[in-house]
This record gives C-alpha cells, structure tokens and sequence, in this order.
C-alpha cells in the first residue's frame, strides 16, 4: 500500500481517486473511463446491478483504515431482505476497497470477518475510526480501530484493526495480505455502551415486569498484537463484571412501584450510589439498624464498598399484590468489603410489606391508593462464610 511503497522508497504513479459520496461513486478524472466512455465507477450501481433481488448498499465511507494516509473505500450494504424485497431491517455487511498505485492502479478488496460468519449490523449503521486501544507497537497493524455500530432490535457493536506484513504491494508477496482481523464483537438486545475501554451490554428478558436487565461489563487483554476483547476463534473473553441491575437507572423511592421484587432490588443496589436513599425502602422498624445492620450481607451496610446483584426470584400474584398482602422475594447479592477482596455471595429470602404513610386530615384518593413496598424481614439467610441476618 502507499504507506509500505514510500518506506521502500518506490515511485508509484500518480493516481487521484475521489468519491461522490451521494451517489457512491468513484471517480476517476482524465482518459477514456474504466467503462465504455464513462469516467466513473458508481459502485452502488456495480454492486446491485450484479445483485438486484439480494444486495442494497447502504453507504460508502471515506476512511484511512490501514493508516497509509490514503482514504479507502468502506462500503456497508443490506442482504437477505425480507418477503417483498423489504431491506428495511435486513442485515447488514461490508467490504472495504483500496487501490494499490504501481505500474497500473489495482483494486483489492478486503472482508470484515466476524464470529460464525455473523452480519455487523440491523436497522441503523454507524462507522468511526478511534485509536482507544493498544497495538502492541506492531510495525504492521493500522494505528486505529474500525468501530462499527448497528443500532436496531439487535445492538451490535464490532471492532476492527487491519495489518499488512506485505512490504511491497507491487511484487508477489511472501506473507499473503491480511486485511482486517477482529478484536471486539459484541451483540445485545437492549443497549450497548462503551467508556473508554470498558464496554458494557444491557439484556432484557423475555419477562421482567420491573425493568431489570443482565449488565455485563468488557475490558481488554492483553495480546500478541495488542488489546483485544476476544480470544483466536473470535469468542468473547469473559466479562470482568456481570451483574443484575436496573436497566434505565434506579428507582426514585419505594412508592414509584406496585412491585415487590423492585424495593428489594433497589435497596442492595443503592448501597452502591446512595446508602442514606438505601434506607428508605426499609420498614420504619429496621430503620434504625442501619448502616450497622447487616441485613444479610457478610458485614455492616457502613462497610460495604460494592454490591453485585446476581439474582432476583419471585413470584407474580396480581390478586395478592392488589391486596397488599405480604409478599416473598428471594435476591443473590456479591458483596465487596470497603477493605477489599472478592466479597461474599449471599442468598437473601425477604418477606416484602406494603407500607402506608400517616396522613393527617382525610387522604386524598392517590394516597388511600398508594402502594409502598418495603423490607420487612428476612425469613432466611444461606451463602458463603459470615452471611447472615
């Protein structure tokens, strides 16, 4: 490529190629065309004409992806549609285009490979280039990351860093040209976000009146040829956190909900943001326990650093919760000691109770309404070593 010609010092002809991106075309000025009288090679037109029942072209992006200082070609198309031609939410691919400039230019043309052969993307795509993670100093690999995004019912996210051992790109190489390899693939049903390094997965399940999701937290590790979040066959390492959590933050207090399960979860999970706010979803009783309540956990509510929701176990009743009868909610909670160390696993069985505020004067029909589960008891406590009430 470009970048390997001129460290060898090579002449390479003079070639200058443009694109129009709105009609995904490329352009090359001067002489008789590559096609018949035509000048240009519209490549969304090149693609469907050869494929017109089973391939749209999204877009084309202009990008230096293998870090020569040339702008390559990335195009993003839509395949297998739906009955009716409907390429709406079909999946999505790409392929990427560089011209390699010796004695005559010459088009090549590398895949995006992703595990089991899997599609980059549903519904919208987003492509960027960031340097975010580590190469390893590799003469051979781009300095940046390819990120691609697919923001439909199915999130995804792929990650992407090209290497070339080929030195000189107009003789037959002795290493064969390798193009992209995959470094992060990631794939969700909720959402999927990414701070810094870490990337994190939300997954909803297929039933969860509370709104609770699986969070799963990604970091990289180390390789031969830098970071990457996954191992040789393309599957993820595992991930350095996975925990239960609210998908869309945490509830502002207990009467928000007409739900057990979400007082019980709210309250191990505030220990983490909030211990004061903790305290609200505990009956005015065992109140005055904390923070040096256990209420559970292997030590004190005032020496917990972290908390990890492993599970919440409970059984819906509409006719019982309507009641207000006493409810039973069973969550699994990893704790972390301010001191440090892995922390405890303990299984927590609470009686859940509905609580009515005092009102003075007559309450008004949303106060003889309210529902405000809280904690009540703990009927049993199993787990590791210290657990208890």
């Amino acid at each position: 490529m470009k970048r390997t010609i001129r460290r060898l010092g090579v002449v390479a002809l003079a070639l200058t190629v443009v694109v129009v991106l709105t009609q995904c075309t490329l352009r090359l000025p001067g002489g008789t065309g590559v096609t018949g009288s035509s000048e240009e090679i519209n490549l969304k037109n090149l693609i469907e004409e050869r494929h017109p029942d089973d391939v749209r072209v999204i877009a084309v992006e202009r990008m230096d992806v293998d870090g020569d200082d040339e702008n390559e070609w990335l195009v993003l198309y839509r395949f297998d549609p739906a009955q009716g031609g409907n390429f709406g939410i079909a999946p999505a691919q790409g392929l990427l285009y560089d011209v390699v400039t010796c004695e005559f230019p010459e088009f090549v043309t590398y895949t995006l490979p992703t595990p089991a052969n899997d599609y980059l993307a549903e519904g919208s795509v987003n492509v960027a280039l960031d340097d975010f993670l580590d190469n390893a100093d590799d003469p051979y690999s781009a300095p940046r990351e390819v990120i691609i995004r697919g923001d439909g019912p199915r999130k995804t996210l792929s990650i992407f860093r090209f290497r070339d051992e080929v030195r000189n790109p107009c003789v037959a190489p002795s290493t064969p040209r390798e193009g992209f390899y995959l470094v992060g693939y990631f794939s969700a049903n909720l959402r999927i976000e990414r701070a810094g390094k870490d990337v994190v997965l939300w997954d909803r399940t297929a039933f969860e009146r509370s709104q609770l999701a699986i969070r799963r937290l990604y970091r990289p590790a180390a390789g031969p040829r830098g970071e990457t979040y996954v191992d040789e066959r393309g599957a993820l390492f595992p991930p350095v956190e996975q925990s239960v959590d609210f998908a869309f933050g945490l509830p502002e207090n207990p009467s928000d909900s007409p739900y057990p399960e979400k007082a019980v979860a709210a309250f191990y999970l505030y220990l983490n943001a909030d211990k004061e706010k903790a305290k609200a979803f505990l009956m005015p009783e065992l109140q005055p326990q904390f923070p040096e309540g256990r209420f559970g956990l292997p030590m004190s509510v005032s020496q917990v650093k972290q908390v990890f929701v492993r599970s919440v176990t409970y059984y819906p009743d509409a006719q019982q919760e309507r009641a207000r009868q006493d409810r039973e909610v069973t969550v699994t909670v990893q704790a972390v000691p301010a001191g440090g160390g892995t922390g405890a696993t303990c299984t927590v069985r609470w009686l859940v109770r509905n609580f009515e505020h005092p009102v003075e004067g007559t309450p008004t029909l949303a106060q003889r309404g309210d529902r405000e589960w809280r904690l009540a008891q703990i009927q049993d406590v199993s787990g590791d070593a210290g657990c208890g009430p």
